[in-house]
């Protein structure tokens, strides 16, 4: 086993954070201990249905979320408004519809981006 001295000072300089002096802490103190395949056995019996609950309520609502916007028309109306402010920059003057898709479709792909960061394995 190989221990390393973390309390000089230098090493202190060298680690920058709590993670990496957590890490550098149990790579130092790693040790293999011999189970004859006891905690293989224990993994391969653990229920994955989580797992497979995750993804499928992932999938319905992806699903609930692409038909919202399509029976909202929120991506028509959404392309709509960005024609008009385009060829109208000028003399532009939104209309409540125009607003409404606008905040119906940005507010979709909010949640959408939120559920995914907060998804993230590393966060």
């Amino acid at each position: 086993m190989d221990i390393r001295k973390i309390n000089t000072e230098e090493n202190r300089e060298t680690i920058t954070s709590d993670e990496a002096l957590l890490e550098d802490f149990f790579n130092s103190c790693q040790q293999e201990i011999d189970d004859n395949g006891f905690t293989e056995k224990v993994m391969k019996g653990l229920p994955v249905s989580a797992s497979w609950l995750n993804k499928i309520w992932t999938i319905v609502c992806v699903m609930i979320g692409i038909a919202f916007l399509y029976f909202t028309h929120a991506l028509q109306g959404l392309a709509d408004s960005l024609k008009t402010i385009a060829t109208q920059l000028h003399s532009f003057n939104p209309t409540p519809t125009m607003l409404l898709s606008v905040i119906l479709t940005l507010s979709a792909l909010t949640v959408i981006a939120s559920y995914s960061f907060f998804q993230r394995e590393d966060f």
